[in-house]
């Protein structure tokens, strides 16, 4: 199963709410746009992680499905994130 390691909001976010009720360890909406919470970051800061590109902590690598689909509920698309294969085991 892929894990997403790296997740962030483009610009043009519309502040429907969606993200933070699919999957509120890592969304938040502290004010009108939607945030990755420090949290679910390695460098603990809330933004939208646009500039940073900060990759995903324990909190957040763990929430791979629920960042897949609140990315494939955003009505605007902005939530992008970056996906990588776990490596097959060693027989």
């Amino acid at each position: 199963m892929p894990t997403i390691t790296r997740v962030w909001i483009e610009e043009g976010c519309i502040g429907c709410g969606a993200c933070p009720v699919t999957c509120p360890q890592v969304f938040v909406m502290p004010e009108s746009d939607a945030e990755i919470t420090g949290s679910a970051r390695k460098d603990g800061i809330t933004s939208p992680n646009l500039v940073e590109r900060c990759d995903l902590n324990a909190i957040g690598l763990a929430c791979s499905a629920e960042i897949e689909e609140a990315a494939n509920g955003c009505p605007v698309e902005v939530i992008k994130f970056l996906c990588v294969e776990a490596p097959l085991a060693q027989v």
